[in-house]
């Protein structure tokens, strides 16, 4: 009888392993389909659960893909830590190691950068990418600020989804975010599809009713934006999915141009002529007068990457689209042009010398108009993260851009160029400039000293245990948003705040009640230590 038990007991076991193995390739399989199929975010679950079970077979493989989803997800905290296994592994292919350095470099960590750049460099010696990723390891403590005095904070449209590529729109801006409904999504980054919205800007300097800009413009499950629109108002360039698949059956992105009805309704929009559905054609830029565009394409031709490309309009329509060259372009990405209303193109690029990601650059022309050299504009615009959507006013004295400095997705942020003012065709400063109408607090430009006070905290939540990604937004008693705070992975906070005013410290996360905590700096000491404890939903 006990024989017969045993028996019974280790088929009952070797069918539950079966089983759990078949679960096991149940989810490998899924992974490796939505991973073919550029649905990098879906697919991390599913990579994960394999690796938390399978121990053995396949790992080096799947761990490869689950980093590479991690990259492309903007996940660089977690692509760091699992690229730094990978690069110790024997069998490992060499474009680990440049994925490695440009996650550290994107950490702001770039003497290891620049370490693992020249390791890839002696397996890949062809590759011109690395020299240019190695240089900007070298030079990134020399970046010189643009402008000097500048006053940056985030705007009150945010939220925990990603708000980017802002343009001056009536009396506010348009900008696309991922903020709308669940239930389809785009599996690239398992949030919803990305929409074009709008807000007005009351007399205070807050944005009030974010709505949908245009239900015709925003399609059903597809990405619209970034868009551009004429300075008269009456005409606007479209980033949209194509409606017709390309050879490999992917939707790319595509041009359509838009006109505003009498109503001040739009159009939905007609596919520009030169768009090709099996390359991306995006991020499009008038210029003041309306009649040249720029956009970033991958369309061939190029240097490599995406470049930036212009096309002029005729009595015949829109012109063949010329490369901007190699002043402009690299064989890495290039995107986001802007042309402010004194010609300046500004730009995005991830393979011009920079802080890492995406920086913000301008191109400088020469007599003959023809562009000389590009200039990265510095901090505080640019920093190890994506910068990216800059655009200035016609007046040159304020604009938004959008960064992922803080809690990881992409927030929108304002600047005013202080004490800046227009001579002819150059930006001055003007040295008679004095700021005595802002609140004490908003004084937190580059190059002004102002007595500050250390504030140390931890995140947790009510068991103590650190939390992170949270998101704190410091705001005046009067509501006036002031910036928002870093915290780190382990829920850690080191930042100042101006020394002799009060505070409000708005604290959310996601499954998590938001708190609103009072501060005051008005104290003997230089440090304030806090712990703020967040209560589970």
């Amino acid at each position: 009888m006990k024989r017969i038990i045993t028996i019974l007991t280790l088929a009952s076991c070797l069918m539950l392993l079966n089983g759990q193995l078949l679960a096991q390739e149940k989810q490998l399989k899924k992974a490796e389909t939505l991973y073919k199929n550029y649905k990098y975010n879906a697919a991390i679950p599913y990579f994960e659960y394999y690796l938390d079970i399978e121990k053995r077979k396949k790992v080096l493989s799947t761990k490869t893909k689950l980093a590479y989803c991690y990259r492309m997800s903007n996940r660089q905290d977690k692509a760091e830590k699992l690229y730094a296994e990978l690069v110790q592994e024997d069998r490992v292919r060499p474009i680990v190691l440049f994925y490695y350095a440009e996650a550290l470099m994107s950490n702001g960590k770039y003497a290891e950068a620049k370490t693992w750049f020249m390791k890839y460099e002696i397996l890949e010696p062809d590759d011109e990418k690395v020299a240019l990723m190695i240089e900007a390891c070298e030079k990134v403590t020399t970046i010189e600020p643009v402008f000097s005095n500048v006053f940056i904070e985030p705007v009150g449209i945010n939220t925990q989804a990603d708000e980017f590529s802002p343009i001056f729109y009536d009396d506010g801006i348009a900008f696309l975010s991922d903020q709308g409904e669940r239930g389809s999504s785009f599996a690239w980054t398992g949030r919803p599809f990305l929409k074009l919205y709008k807000s007005t800007k009351e007399s205070n300097g807050a944005f009030v009713e974010i709505k949908e800009l245009s239900k015709r413009i925003n399609s059903y499950k597809k990405n619209t934006g970034p868009v551009s629109l004429s300075r008269d108002g009456n005409r606007m360039v479209i980033t949209r999915n194509s409606d017709v698949p390309s050879k490999r059956n992917r939707f790319h992105m595509q041009l359509f141009e838009a006109t505003r009805k009498s109503n001040g309704s739009w159009t939905r929009g007609l596919i520009m002529s030169f768009c090709k559905v099996n390359k991306n054609y995006m991020h499009p830029a008038f210029s003041p007068s309306g009649d040249t565009l720029y956009f970033a394409s991958d369309k061939g031709g190029g240097q490599g990457g995406t470049d930036i490309w212009m096309t002029y309009k005729t009595a015949r329509g829109w012109r063949n689209p010329i490369n901007l060259g190699g002043i402009i372009n690299t064989n890495g990405h290039e995107a986001f042009p802007f042309v402010g209303i004194d010609g300046t193109l500004y730009f995005c690029s991830k393979g011009h010398v920079g802080f890492g990601g995406f920086d913000i650059f301008k191109a400088e022309r020469g007599a003959d108009g023809e562009f000389v050299r590009v200039v990265n504009l510095g901090e505080p615009f640019n920093g190890a993260k994506d910068d990216t959507g800059f655009i200035i006013s016609d007046d040159n004295s304020h604009g938004y851009f959008a960064s992922s400095r803080m809690a990881g997705n992409d927030d929108i942020y304002r600047f005013e160029l202080v004490g800046v003012v227009m001579k002819g065709d150059m930006l001055t400063y003007d040295n008679n400039y004095e700021n005595l109408n802002r609140p004490k607090a908003e004084r937190s430009f580059n190059n002004q000293k102002v007595e500050s006070i250390d504030l140390k905290a931890k995140v947790t939540d009510t068991k103590g245990k650190a939390l992170n990604n949270v998101k704190i937004v410091v705001e005046t008693i009067s509501g006036d948003i002031i910036k928002e705070i870093p915290v780190d992975a382990n829920g850690n906070i080191d930042d100042m705040l101006t020394k002799g005013e009060d505070y409000i410290l708005k604290i959310s996360k996601i499954g998590y009640q938001s708190e609103q905590v009072f501060i005051t700096t008005d104290i003997l000491g230089k440090t304030i230590n806090r712990t703020f404890k967040l209560q589970k939903k």
